[in-house]
């Protein structure tokens, strides 16, 4: 990463978005466009629950395939987030 961009996630959207839409170049509306969710849930049910959730699903059928979608499980017990 340049050491002109900001570092916070945050911050580099803002910056990213500050640049006109025409002024973009292709690897910065790669950027954008492209997100990372990590949820924590405190049972591997707790998350089927909210998958299958009318909420979600209501959201999923809006988005339709305007996302790609790639969910995974990780059990705590696996990793330690502590050593990052």
């Amino acid at each position: 990463m340049n050491e002109s961009q900001p570092t916070s996630p945050r911050l580099r959207l803002q910056a990213l978005l500050a640049v006109p839409d025409r002024q973009r170049t292709d690897a910065q509306w790669d950027e954008i466009t492209q997100r990372v969710v990590v949820i924590e849930f405190e049972s591997v049910e707790q998350a089927i629950a909210v998958h299958d959730s009318p909420g979600y699903q209501a959201a999923l059928s809006a988005l339709g395939d305007g996302a790609e979608r790639d969910l995974r499980s990780l059990h705590r017990s696996s990793f330690r987030l502590d050593r990052w």
